[in-house]
């Protein structure tokens, strides 16, 4: 515990925060680097792990005393741990450092990293993260692999605040069948106006990549957000698609869409 606030002053003169000549900056940092040694991260880990509340503390509050050091040890930790659960265990860990972690996490989202890691980011953004980091999600939104997408999906949706709306949107035309759908619920679940001429256009083109059935679906969900949003500016296509009859089951809407 006498430790913790001396850790904090290194840590502060070697991030520059506390501002000293670049001899005592240099010394800060090789200190740092020497404390958090595997051995002793190990130690404060097994102090967590008691999850003794006291234990757990004092540990947490060196750990976050070292700073970026620390930062790439957990990370690294994530990307090449063996085991699921000592993954998890580290995952937590990170949690508990909060909005000090995302620059490091800002840094570690690239196209080349593995997707189980993508998605763990996606995870860990989702509950420390806050309106200006969601920015960091869009391009998972866009990822080969589907577990990415709908984790950074939820994550938007969890700490997106004001911006999911516009987030979402600008993904829209570019995202799959599946996820699509999930947008447009969120966009009326949000009620943004904004959306609506998008919504529309989207909701007046026959798509000739869709089945009959993911047309349908589509066009169910964006009715229901136009709704949900209740914009009078998606009145009239409403009207005319809940009056809209059919010849010879040519030309009209299906009847789960006209309800």
């Amino acid at each position: 515990t006498e430790a913790s606030p001396i850790i904090e002053i290194f840590n502060k003169i070697s991030s520059g925060a506390l501002k000293k000549d670049e001899k005592v900056r240099k010394v800060s940092m090789n200190i740092l680097k020497n404390l958090a040694s595997d051995e002793n991260i190990n130690i404060l880990i097994h102090e967590i792990d008691i999850n003794q509340k006291k234990k757990n503390s004092e540990a947490c509050q060196i750990l976050f005393g070292f700073g970026d050091i620390i930062m790439e040890k957990m990370l690294d930790g994530v990307m090449n741990a063996n085991e699921s659960k000592e993954r998890i265990r580290i995952i937590h860990i990170i949690q508990e450092l909060g909005e000090k972690a995302i620059p490091a996490i800002k840094e570690s989202i690239t196209i080349n990293a593995p997707w189980y890691y993508l998605r763990n980011m996606a995870y860990i953004l989702g509950r420390i993260g806050n309106e200006s980091s969601a920015d960091l999600l869009r391009p998972l939104l866009l990822h080969k692999d589907k577990r990415v997408r709908t984790e950074a999906f939820k994550s938007i949706g969890q700490t997106g605040g004001k911006k999911r709306g516009s987030l979402l949107l600008s993904v829209l035309p570019q995202v799959d069948q599946d996820l699509k759908l999930d947008i447009i619920a969120m966009l009326g679940k949000i009620k943004y106006t904004e959306s609506v001429p998008q919504l529309l256009d989207l909701l007046s083109k026959k798509s000739s990549t869709m089945s009959k059935e993911e047309q349908i679906a589509m066009q169910e969900k964006i009715c229901s957000a136009l709704g949900a949003i209740g914009s009078s500016e998606a009145a009239p296509a409403l009207k005319e698609i809940a009056e809209s009859k059919s010849f010879l089951g040519m030309g009209g809407y299906p009847e789960e869409v006209k309800a």
